[in-house]
């Protein structure tokens, strides 16, 4: 992450990510998170438009609307998050309905 506020953006990206989400990675090596949305839980691969949505979000919710992150904080939380499922993430297999349709209850 380089420096100034983009890298303290994506820090607290990360953060908003590891309290919200669990983050694990398939036995074939494709890094996924975990997140409760409403009712449900949901399965997104880390570097999905899904997930990058859903960060981007929660970030500008957590900020009540005040700031979006940028398009590189977003980058540089998701090659952390990604590294962390890979390397500190459970695998589980993520069957091909869960990849077509993320709904995890």
């Amino acid at each position: 992450m380089g420096a100034g506020s983009g890298a303290s953006t994506a820090a607290r990206l990360v953060r908003l990510v590891e309290r919200d989400a669990v983050m694990f990675h398939a036995p074939d090596g494709a890094a996924y998170a975990r997140l409760r949305c409403a009712e449900r839980f949901e399965v997104h691969p880390v570097r999905s438009g899904q997930f990058r949505a859903w960060l981007a979000k929660a970030f500008f919710d957590k900020t009540r609307g005040r700031r979006a992150p940028s398009s590189q904080a977003l980058q540089d939380a998701l090659g952390v998050l990604e590294a962390r499922a890979l390397h500190d993430g459970e695998e589980h297999p993520v069957s091909e309905p869960e990849k077509e349709s993320p709904s995890w209850r």
